[in-house]
């Protein structure tokens, strides 16, 4: 029996290859195969949008730093312009009050020169006043010099200021940028995820539909008088005697009907969802291909016979599947 049920087998792969499954165009565009395409496409794109956010977080997170950064910087700057103007303000000062006490000697120092007759005292005061009035020369000079170089160091913080201002307000637009494109990426990310959802929910619907038309006792045995059956892993072989009509297990349409060798006709049913079922054995099919048949059709007759025997198999994408558990058990018990 084990020898048959290999050959029988192989003989329906065959038989199989020959046929060209029948798919409405409703039934390509909700296909699964297409939906799990689209799935896989949604979640590629949701990765992508995925990775795209992660390096504009990254790039805030850089410009955030540099920005806090050139803040501190800034601020330090605008003390040490504060600073500096404070120590220019007072060199300013210091030179404006040297210039008067230079004016003053230089005033004394002509008055003495106009007196004739000077004494000892008057022309030592005279040295003194011309000694003090060298000193302040040199205290004028020495401010003035450190009032340019302050000068300078003021001029070059205010550029400095003037640049981290700039670099400040390109930092917070290139900011504002990368976090209104975060936010696009989020609306896009939650767009492309709610139309994932809705193709797996759509996904998880035609499976759940399509394994009803597997579900256990969907199919009744190919005829009513049996006085016993045999299973193991794919189908079922089902005895019986006498002449007896044989019925389509469920509704569908007949896509093949020929013989194979000793073993007897076989009648393939197409039920859609690339489910089939297949009949082969002792009877003459009575219908044609293309003929659409419902639940307990007759599909033919077994020959007359004292004992004959009719192999029954349901198949899924050309796959033979557990027979024995797609039939409804009602009928099983018949025969005990």
């Amino acid at each position: 029996m084990t020898k048959i049920l290999i050959i029988i087998s192989i003989s329906l792969n065959f038989a199989y290859g020959a046929l060209k499954p029948h798919k409405s165009k409703s039934e390509l565009d909700g296909s699964i195969t297409n939906l799990k395409n689209k799935i896989f496409l949604n979640r590629e794109q949701l990765k992508e949008i995925k990775l795209q956010i992660k390096n504009v977080d990254i790039k805030i997170t850089q410009q955030n730093k540099e920005y806090l950064k050139t803040l501190k910087i800034k601020k330090d700057i605008d003390e040490a312009i504060s600073k500096m103007q404070l120590e220019v303000d007072d060199l300013t000062s210091l030179i404006e009050n040297v210039k008067n006490d230079l004016r003053v000697l230089v005033e004394v120092s002509l008055l003495n020169d106009l007196t004739d007759d000077q004494d000892v005292t008057q022309l030592a005061l005279q040295k003194e006043l011309i000694k003090f009035l060298n000193i302040k020369v040199k205290e004028l000079k020495s401010l003035e010099k450190s009032l340019q170089s302050n000068s300078k160091i003021l001029s070059e913080n205010v550029y400095k200021f003037k640049e981290k201002v700039e670099l400040e307000n390109n930092l917070r637009d290139s900011l504002l940028n990368l976090e209104s494109s975060k936010s696009e990426l989020a609306k896009n990310y939650i767009k492309v995820d709610e139309n994932y959802r809705v193709l797996r929910r759509k996904s998880k619907t035609i499976r759940s539909s399509r394994k009803k038309h597997l579900a256990s006792g969907i199919h009744r045995p190919p005829i009513d008088d049996f006085f016993d059956y045999e299973f193991k892993s794919k189908g079922v072989t089902f005895f019986f005697q006498n002449r007896r009509p044989v019925k389509a297990s469920t509704s569908g349409v007949v896509n093949y009907i020929g013989e194979i060798g000793n073993y007897g006709n076989v009648v393939m049913i197409d039920h859609g969802n690339e489910i089939r079922s297949v009949y082969l054995g002792d009877f003459v099919p009575k219908l044609s291909k293309g003929q659409q048949v419902n639940r307990n059709s007759i599909i033919g007759y077994t020959r007359k016979k004292a004992e004959g025997r009719i192999y029954f198999e349901i198949r899924k994408k050309n796959k033979a599947q557990k027979t024995i558990s797609l039939i409804d058990k009602k009928y099983l018990t018949k025969a005990n």
